[in-house]
């Protein structure tokens, strides 16, 4: 059984909101806990930076969709 916790990071226009680093740290803890690691998918367009970010706190894999319809959000295209 996983014990992994999958964060949804959000991004508005390459940059990270808040809240993806606030789930990011609870996930690491709680997953810590479980014998698991924290992983991260990150949506949008141009991402490699903010992947590397993710990484750097504390995303062990980072799962990237980049593709041009996802430059902006749709509730199709997400």
């Amino acid at each position: 059984m996983a014990n992994n916790i999958l964060v949804i990071a959000e991004q508005r226009d390459g940059v990270l909101k808040k809240v993806a680093f606030e789930m990011l740290g609870a996930a690491s803890e709680l997953a810590a806990a479980l014998g698991g690691t924290a992983q991260a998918a990150l949506l949008g367009t141009d991402l490699t930076e903010l992947a590397k970010t993710l990484a750097e706190y504390g995303a062990t894999k980072v799962y990237v969709a980049d593709d041009e319809g996802l430059a902006t959000y749709s509730s199709e295209g997400y």
